[in-house]
């Protein structure tokens, strides 16, 4: 079959006459490739809709009076890029690059992550950045939301310390701003601030935001219309009058009244720093040990613990003023701040005293060797192996060698973790180690004292240990060594009481179902223990097994009555550590609800007896006022 010319005709005119114009497939020609010559649509002799199967499957623009001109033109056409085709299963195949356009996507792609708050925290990397993003942004709603605000403080966090003083220095309207906005997203107390935030506020206070210095002259910044997509998109129009006039205007947003332009703010940097830093001073103060890198630190760290504690005790006494620390700061969030606290303290002086380079290198050498004659016993157990299995063939073994097997496994394996040795503390570091120790201690010992009888158990053996190391390294002062028997004996207290509570669990467990001597026996026992005011021991486990044990079928109602009455009075004695499980809890609403229909069951008794006595009463009286009608009528 010759060659087919490419499709170069001029277009027919609208009003010429059917003959003379091709038919459907000049027009399906031009959008798509044909299938071959008399199975198209087109006119002419040869009907088909673009080049045939002969001339090869391209999609050209051919016409219905050709065989297409465009990409499938020519028996020996080779495509330029491999198209995307349909799989049998109707999901699209694999296709190759067409013309560089995935590595243009790509380098995009590697341009914009498709986490936002990567984008973010890769534009925010300077101080003038991070100043021009809240000057943007900050009468939009990336600062009235607490989502955005804290993905905002989330990107700006963990900067070095060059950042945050050029940003306090150079640009104070934007962080005072910052500061407003931070307080009215999280002063109603419906948002809890988060620990980037913390640490923005405690960078302010770190960089003098708080002296009044610093707050003179600083204005909020002027409020403006944030720039909506609606806008952007009119700005691109602006060209193409049709489409820009047929944008809908944007509806207007409901923004938070904010102050007029030029006028003074309510509330000063200083005290701005203050409310908010009264908010969450729990998450404050960890926030602020994390951020600890030196000994100075933690001391001032152990300060505003001891602080904490002492309005924490004014707040449980009902003296304090604070609203935020009430029901939030209990015995498991102390010991767990202290526990913070000690164990990074340990951790800004740990360099000091690691192996030094050489003793990690002879370490890594020796272990280096010992895998070495485990890999040459492994051969040689290998070897044997194999020739009393191979016998008397002539098969030559595979021997491992022993040096490559060593390479590899130290190659493989991770080395050890050389951490970099500090030079030895100097005396005024390990006295303020010592008092930061000191000052830990007699907090966690006045926690220890006011514990709740029948709170959770914490995890005091890590204090022990810890006490232990710095005895060890010196950093122990000889009056405090006495807190190491004072833990260990609370921590054989905890683990006596938790025998206990298991030893009682198992002894109502173990109960017949329906035996009341046994289990009225062993519920005056725990009741009397308590003093006749609480169930002792009263944990969950104790508490909802004693509630299934007593509604078991066949013990006596009263003694139901009686351990339901005793559990709501162990959950009123202590309502701040002691809670009912569930089971517990559905017993003692049973028999509540039995005792109210008893109730109301007898006071119907009461009223149907009243209402047969009145009746009878009336009976009798009509009865004799009859007889007496009678009589006088005879």
């Amino acid at each position: 079959m010759d060659a087919v010319p490419s499709s170069t005709s001029p277009p027919v005119a609208a009003g010429a006459s059917t003959s003379a114009a091709p038919s459907r497939g000049a027009h399906r020609g031009g959008r798509r490739g044909g299938r071959g010559e008399g199975r198209g649509r087109g006119g002419g002799g040869d009907r088909g809709r673009g080049g045939g199967r002969g001339d090869g499957r391209g999609r050209g623009r051919g016409r219905g009076d050709h065989r297409g001109g465009g990409r499938g033109a020519g028996r020996g056409y080779v495509p330029k890029a491999t198209m995307r085709h349909r799989s049998l299963s109707g999901k699209h195949g694999t296709h190759d690059s067409r013309d560089g356009e995935p590595a243009a996507k790509r380098e995009r792609k590697d341009q914009k992550p498709n986490s936002n708050f990567a984008l973010l925290h890769s534009l925010l990397g300077d101080a003038a950045l991070i100043a021009e993003y809240v000057r943007k942004y900050h009468a939009s709603e990336k600062f009235r939301d607490a989502k955005s605000i804290n993905a905002f403080l989330q990107a700006i966090s963990q900067r070095p310390e060059p950042v945050y003083e050029e940003l306090m220095a150079r640009h104070k309207d934007e962080v005072f701003t910052t500061l407003e906005r931070l307080f009215a997203v999280y002063a109603l107390g419906k948002q809890t601030m988060n620990p980037p935030a913390h640490e923005f506020l405690i960078r302010c206070e770190q960089a003098g935001v708080r002296n009044a210095v610093w707050g003179e002259g600083v204005k909020t910044l002027p409020e403006k219309a944030p720039e909506t997509d609606e806008d952007q998109n009119a700005e691109g129009n602006a060209g193409n009058k049709e489409a820009a006039s047929s944008v809908a205007p944007p509806a207007p947003r409901m923004m938070a009244p904010t102050l007029p332009t030029g006028e003074a703010s309510l509330l000063s940097p200083r005290e701005l720093l203050k409310k908010l830093a009264a908010l969450d001073p729990v998450g404050r103060l960890q926030r602020l040990i994390e951020l600890s890198r030196t000994v100075g630190e933690m001391q001032v760290c152990a300060k505003k613990l001891t602080a904490l504690m002492s309005e924490s005790e004014g707040t449980s006494s009902g003296n304090s003023v604070n609203p935020h620390m009430e029901g939030k700061f209990d015995f498991a969030a102390k010991c767990q701040l202290i526990s913070k606290l000690l164990s990074k303290a340990r951790r800004v002086v740990e360099p000091t005293f690691a192996s030094p380079p050489k003793a990690a290198a002879e370490a890594k050498e020796g272990e280096g060797n010992a895998k070495a004659e485990s890999a040459n016993e492994e051969a040689e157990v290998h070897e044997n192996e194999e020739s009393e299995l191979q016998g008397e063939k002539n098969v030559s073994l595979s021997i491992v060698d022993p040096l490559a097997a060593s390479d590899a496994d130290t190659s493989t394996a991770a080395p050890p973790p050389v951490r970099r040795r500090r030079d030895s503390l100097t005396d005024d570091e390990v006295h303020t180690f010592q008092s930061t120790i000191s000052a830990a201690l007699h907090t966690l010992e006045g926690v220890l004292k006011s514990r709740p009888p029948n709170d959770t158990p914490q995890p005091l053996s890590k204090f022990c240990k810890l006490l232990e190391w710095c005895k060890a390294h010196g950093l122990l002062a000889s009056e405090d060594e006495r807190f190491i028997a004072l833990l260990e004996q609370e921590v054989e207290s905890d683990i006596a009481a938790q025998a206990t509570q298991l030893e009682t669990v198992i002894n109502l467990k173990s109960l017949v179902a329906g035996d009341t001597a046994a289990l009225a026996q062993v519920v005056d026992r725990l009741w009397a223990a308590g003093g006749e005011k609480c169930f002792v021991p009263s944990s969950v486990d104790v508490l909802s097994a004693m509630a299934v044990a007593a509604s078991a079928d066949g013990v006596a109602a009263d003694v139901k009555r009686l351990v339901a009455d005793r559990l709501a009075q162990t959950q009123c004695h202590l309502a701040g550590t002691v809670v009912l499980p569930r089971r517990a809890l559905r017993f003692v609403n049973e028999e509540r609800n039995k005792v109210k229909q008893a109730t109301i069951a007898k006071q119907l008794e009461e009223t149907a007896a009243n209402y047969k006595t009145e009746g009878a009463a009336e009976r009798v009286e009509e009865e004799g006022e009859e007889e007496d009608m009678e009589l006088e009528e005879a």
